[in-house]
């Protein structure tokens, strides 16, 4: 074999356990699921189905399309997910890095036809994408920097107060809602989300960007308010 050829030989040889290595270590996109047969949702489909899902422990949650999302602040971790049978196996969810990723594969809000069910002791984020009603009860909510991010939410019931260090607010296209917090430093920004209210008691209360669009602090103690 002559050297142009070892060199192509070679290189293919590299290409090859590159490309071997890479997909090994491929990091899965939020939502990605390994276990989770994904169904095309049916509109004509009314089996319903509860399924519960094992799960590790976990301490943010980021959902994506739902009807309805109920999270629970308990000592047990679980999750559970109900609605016609195609729309709850379509459903995917993943923990990953003690994030728990819940989500359709496909990304049509006509299929928001499924009841989110979660429970956790520690809730340090609290992302959401698209849902009817918001539903958080239980105990209060503990963690030192604790983010709340909620697009495209019609109806919030935020039942459990807001304690930490740092909460960071942030509401864009959703309904009405009261929160309740009490921290150091909470910063608020609200984009097409009109009556929202806040109570509790902060050292510091900043509205990011100035976006306070009418929310209602009249029952909030804040040492110090910024963007007013």
């Amino acid at each position: 074999m002559n050297k142009s050829l070892s060199y192509i030989y070679l290189l293919m040889v590299a290409v090859l356990l590159g490309t071997a290595t890479s997909s090994c270590h491929r990091k899965p996109t939020p939502g990605d699921s390994y276990d989770i047969k994904v169904m095309k949702p049916s509109p004509r489909d009314t089996v319903h189905t509860e399924e519960a899902r094992p799960i590790p422990e976990f301490h943010s949650v980021f959902i994506y399309d739902a009807d309805t999302i109920h999270v629970k602040i308990s000592p047990e971790y679980a999750i559970d997910v109900t609605g016609p049978h195609s729309y709850v196996k379509s459903h995917q969810s993943v923990v990953r890095n003690t994030n728990l990723y819940v989500k359709y594969d496909n990304r049509d809000t006509h299929y928001r036809r499924t009841s989110v069910h979660v429970s956790l002791p520690v809730l340090n984020c609290l992302q959401i994408r698209g849902c009817n009603v918001l539903i958080v009860d239980g105990a209060d909510v503990d963690s030192h920097n604790m983010l709340v991010d909620l697009q495209n939410v019609e109806k919030i019931r935020f039942a459990s107060p807001l304690h930490a260090m740092s909460i960071r607010l942030m509401l864009a296209d959703c309904g009405p809602a009261h929160f309740s917090a009490y921290c150091r430093d909470f910063i608020a920004s609200f984009q097409n989300s009109p009556g929202v209210s806040i109570s509790g008691k902060v050292a510091s209360l900043r509205f990011d960007g100035g976006k306070r669009e009418d929310a209602d602090i009249s029952r909030l103690t804040a040492g110090q308010i910024i963007n007013k």
